[in-house]
């Protein structure tokens, strides 16, 4: 164990001027270094420090020794760091180490965000079946089994990472209330583009519905993020919510940037924007236009296996689909198929949190049931996708 040779912080008096800044402890120790990239920090010290230490000085703040920011702040803190910092530490710091982080350099323009993209998708994937009981003390059974779900995750994550595409658009709101960028993902998989995640594995012609650890299908949910003038911040209108609009959705990351004053109100925190009645009618619009691009992409892959699955999401009946194809649950192996609906054929609906019978007949003729598509909750019952629950799917 190394020891710590104690030292005396001595007093700096912030109510009176301290020295240059090229007279502390952590300047001399650059210039002492060796490291091969001083020249470019002690430049670039050099050309930022005298600003900095100007801009400073024009501030007035309580003359506290924690709150003052006058001409001496920059010295007392070079002072403080060198006096906290042990001296073996201090000999072996590096050039940039000694001078802090790069220079912060901000532009106009989004931030990327494909961290909540990544969210967004793993929004729809249950989490761990652990409930609040620690892993270590579950038995080893299902500490087993909790590994091979989490595995399992592990791979389905990849798979959706793999297959999914991203339909992006972005503009301005009217009036100059601000702009707008939302992000739809849909997947590339075997039969088609589809705007919920399936695990297909096709055999000659034959597409077979893989199982998703206690479903069939992974829909991820919908986010929405506001800012003011790039500022992340909330509101209490639920401006995407199902209670605003006939149109249903799918997965969608929503950005609205609001920097026009009739946008609404902010909070005395800064952290909350109550809309104001022409924001929530640009909102509208914007609702109209999402919903009218979805209805273009879904009419555009009107070809694919997955079509009357894509209408299904989105809850959008006047779509004609000329070849409607949906899964089904096939012999006593339960293997699950996507294949073309054929009639006679009742609603799947009773069945969506049980197991569908194997054989129904109607006046000697088999019936088809369209197997429900579940989410992967153990427990999934609000996720469900069902087909022939309503008239206007048969």
């Amino acid at each position: 164990m190394v020891k710590r040779r104690k030292r005396k912080i001595s007093p700096l008096q912030s109510h009176t001027p301290q020295g240059n800044w090229t007279e502390t402890v952590l300047w001399q120790t650059l210039l002492k270094t060796r490291d091969p990239k001083k020249a470019d920090v002690v430049q670039s010290l050099n050309s930022w420090m005298p600003k900095i230490e100007k801009i400073l000085a024009s501030g007035g703040t309580p003359p506290t020794a924690f709150t003052l920011h006058d001409h001496g702040h920059s010295f007392r803190v070079a002072q403080r760091m060198a006096e906290v910092i042990p001296n073996e530490v201090l000999s072996k710091l590096s050039a940039y180490e000694i001078k802090g982080h790069e220079r912060l350099t901000i532009t106009t323009g989004w931030a990327p965000i494909e961290k909540e993209k990544g969210e967004l998708l793993q929004s729809g994937l249950s989490a761990s079946d652990s409930g609040s009981t620690p892993k270590e003390y579950l038995p080893a059974s299902d500490r087993k089994n909790l590994e091979a779900m989490d595995k399992a995750r592990e791979n389905i994550s990849r798979e959706m990472i793999r297959t999914v595409r991203w339909l992006s658009q972005e503009g301005a709101l009217r009036n100059g209330l601000g702009r707008f960028r939302f992000h739809i993902p849909y997947f590339e998989l075997p039969g088609g583009r589809s705007l919920v995640f399936l695990h297909i594995k096709k055999t000659r012609n034959i597409l077979e519905v893989q199982k998703l650890l206690h479903g069939l299908c992974v829909s991820p949910h919908q986010n929405t993020l506001f800012s003011w003038k790039g500022m992340l911040i909330r509101t209490d209108d639920k401006v995407f919510s199902a209670s605003h609009s006939d149109f249903k959705y799918p997965s969608l990351q929503v950005e609205l940037d609001f920097h026009g004053e009739a946008a609404g109100s902010l909070s005395i925190s800064r952290t909350l924007l109550n809309l104001s009645n022409e924001a929530a009618g640009a909102v509208a619009e914007l609702r109209s236009y999402i919903g009218e691009y979805v209805q273009r992409f879904i009419k555009g892959n009107s070809a694919s296996n997955y079509s009357v699955l894509n209408r299904r999401v989105c809850e959008i009946d006047d779509l004609p689909v000329v070849h409607p194809k949906w899964c089904f649950t096939i012999g006593k192996q339960r293997n699950v198929k996507w294949r073309n609906i054929a009639f006679p054929i009742v609603s799947g609906n009773p069945w969506r949190y049980n197991n569908s019978p194997c054989k129904v007949l109607w006046n000697g003729k088999p019936v088809q049931i369209p197997t429900p598509l579940r989410g992967t909750y153990k427990n999934d019952q609000f996720e469900t996708i069902s087909f022939g629950s309503r008239p206007e799917d048969l």
